[in-house]
C-alpha cells in the first residue's frame, strides 16, 4: 500500500488507463476522511489535488499529495484522510475485470 510518487508518474498513467476503469472522483473536505473499508480487488487512486494520508488497519499513515498514485492491495483495510487546508480529491479506479 502507498504512493508510487512523482518519479514514476507517467508510466503509471499509462498503466492506469490500460488496466483500470475510473469509478469517479472522491473529494474530501479539510479534516474529512473515508470510513475504513476494503475491496476484493486491488484499487488504484490518483491524487488530483490536496494533501492527505492513506491509513492502513494498523493506523500507519502514508503521506499523499497531488500527482501521487496510491495502490491498495485486495482486501487491505484502509482509509483516506485529508490533512491539508483545501480539498483532497482522488480519481478512483478498479481493475477492468471487476467493472
Amino acid at each position: 500500500m502507498g504512493p508510487m510518487g512523482h518519479g514514476s508518474r507517467f508510466p503509471w498513467v499509462a498503466r492506469m488507463v490500460r488496466r483500470y476503469t475510473p469509478t469517479g472522483f472522491s473529494p474530501l473536505s479539510p479534516g474529512g476522511y473515508t470510513p475504513y473499508h476494503h475491496h476484493p480487488y486491488e484499487y488504484m487512486n490518483y491524487i488530483i489535488e490536496g494533501e492527505g494520508m492513506l491509513v492502513n488497519a494498523q493506523g500507519e499513515e502514508t503521506p499523499l499529495k497531488a500527482g501521487d498514485f496510491a495502490l491498495v492491495e485486495p482486501d487491505e483495510k484502509h482509509q483516506y484522510r485529508n490533512k491539508g487546508n483545501g480539498s483532497l480529491t482522488l480519481i478512483c479506479g478498479v481493475p477492468k475485470e471487476f467493472e
